[in-house]
């Protein structure tokens, strides 16, 4: 038996806090987004966010390094650039690893 993946995307994610909180779908709209734009306000300024238990957003450069192009069959050069990691916090890893186990029986 095969288990479906939900995909959650933003209006998902408004509409069951709108529903959990009792809040208009504005309100939380409004507070998710200021949410969003402070974060990537943050992490652009090279700072990291930690959520205790939940998981820590850090910016990072990454080394240049040499890829392929298949389609001429020579050596690129990849720039360094900066991208945004996650790492799950302590709650959220335990909460992923029990599910998992559940879904096995």
């Amino acid at each position: 038996m095969e288990n479906k993946k939900e995909q959650f995307i933003k209006k998902d994610l408004i509409k069951l806090i709108s529903e959990e909180l009792n809040l208009s779908k504005k309100d939380v709209t409004e507070v998710f987004n200021s949410l969003i734009n402070l974060m990537t306000n943050i992490l652009t300024g090279d700072n990291e966010i930690i959520i205790k238990e939940f998981g820590t957003f850090k910016p990072k450069i990454t080394k240049p390094k040499i890829g392929y192009n298949m389609r001429e069959k020579k050596p690129i050069a990849i720039p360094s650039r900066r991208v945004v990691k996650f790492k799950a916090g302590k709650l959220l890893k335990e909460s992923v690893l029990r599910n998992k186990e559940k879904l096995k029986c």
